[in-house]
């Protein structure tokens, strides 16, 4: 198995545990915003992991998450729980760029 194979199989599962993580922080966030915050949470769309997932929804988290809100000025541990959100969120789209690479050169390393 060359180093390219490797290095996926290692980062698929960083990824994983990186996915797992996430939901765990979203889930906390959403609870937070749900009891703290009623108002914010039904101008967000009332989301969910499951049930309420919509693009719109997903879009309107993934905004709040990189949003510099007035709540989180006032509340720290809903800023530290966006503040994990927001980390994952970005390692993920790290890993998944660098899984996506990496399978580009296994397949172009196996046929040249």
């Amino acid at each position: 198995m060359n180093y390219l194979m490797q290095l996926f199989y290692i980062f698929f599962v960083v990824s994983a545990i990186n996915v797992i993580l996430y939901f765990l922080s979203l889930r906390r966030l959403f609870d937070l915003l749900k009891n703290k915050y009623p108002e914010k949470y039904k101008e967000l769309g009332e989301p969910s992991l499951w049930w309420n997932n919509s693009p719109r929804n997903t879009i309107r988290i993934v905004a709040f998450i990189f949003s510099k809100d007035s709540i989180f000025s006032s509340d720290r541990e809903l800023s530290i729980t966006k503040n994990f959100a927001l980390l994952f969120l970005c390692v993920g789209i790290g890993i998944f760029i660098f899984l996506m690479v990496q399978f580009v050169l296994f397949f172009k390393d196996l046929t040249g």
